[in-house]
């Protein structure tokens, strides 16, 4: 859910445009906590009503091919960009080093 919360934003900005005036009816449905209420209610609350865990084999490989698929966009926007010139530093990859110091 976390993850539907921090991207959700930003995926009905780019199906809708970024142009949905504030005042209107469907702002609304682009707040937030409004986009993860209704993906718990019709997304997981009816996969986690099942009767048996085997109808679940689908979803579970639909998941797990979505995940092997974003590894792989990953690692070939890593291959195609390489690492981002604010993460360098002249003493090497900053991501590695502590906060603060």
């Amino acid at each position: 859910d976390l993850t539907v919360g921090q991207v959700s934003h930003q995926v009905l900005d780019a199906v809708f445009g970024a142009s949905v005036e504030p005042d209107s009816w469907f702002a609304f449905f682009m707040e937030p906590n409004v986009v993860l209420s209704m993906t718990t209610g019709l997304v997981l609350l009816p996969l986690s009503l099942l009767e048996s865990i085997d109808d679940l084999r689908f979803a579970s490989l639909a998941g797990v091919s979505c995940i092997v698929y974003l590894i792989f966009v990953v690692c070939y926007v890593f291959l195609v960009r390489g690492v981002s010139p604010t993460l360098l530093t002249q003493d090497g990859f900053t991501g590695w080093q502590p906060k603060g110091g």
